[in-house]
């Protein structure tokens, strides 16, 4: 936790959270904005816009370190998902009508909150996703 706090104190006011622990964080971006999604904070948030003083932010930042190790070090199979870019392209045929275009933008072992107002395609192994190449299909 001192840790935490020493690093908040030192950044500069106009540092986001993303930015300023990335480099602290072994398990990559979209972890960590998931993690801070979880405990109710926003990676994309500047340390001068925060309504809560730094040790709650410290605290929340340190649960959210801890279940992204608990999550990283669990042997538990997860679910595959494929996250959906959806657009609305004209219709060659009928240049009055749209069709809806689906493609694959990327591929986790789990829902990230980041992710959830998406489209997406849930499988019920991750290794459906990596091994079949059903994302590399589409």
């Amino acid at each position: 936790m001192d840790h935490v706090l020493n690093i908040l104190k030192s950044a500069k006011p106009t540092e986001t959270l993303k930015k300023l622990f990335l480099s602290n964080f072994d398990h990559g971006p979209a972890l960590l904005e998931h993690f801070l999604k979880t405990v109710g904070l926003s990676g994309m948030t500047k340390l001068k816009d925060f309504d809560i003083g730094f040790d709650e932010v410290a605290c929340k930042l340190v649960e959210a370190f801890d279940m992204a190790s608990k999550f990283v070090d669990s042997k538990d199979s997860r679910n595959g998902f494929i996250i959906l870019r959806t657009e609305m392209l004209p219709d060659v045929s009928n240049s009055s009508m749209t069709k809806e275009l689906s493609t694959y933008e990327e591929f986790h072992p789990v829902l990230f909150k980041q992710h959830e107002s998406l489209g997406f395609k849930e499988f019920e192994t991750f290794n459906q996703v990596i091994l079949a190449k059903v994302f590399f299909t589409k």
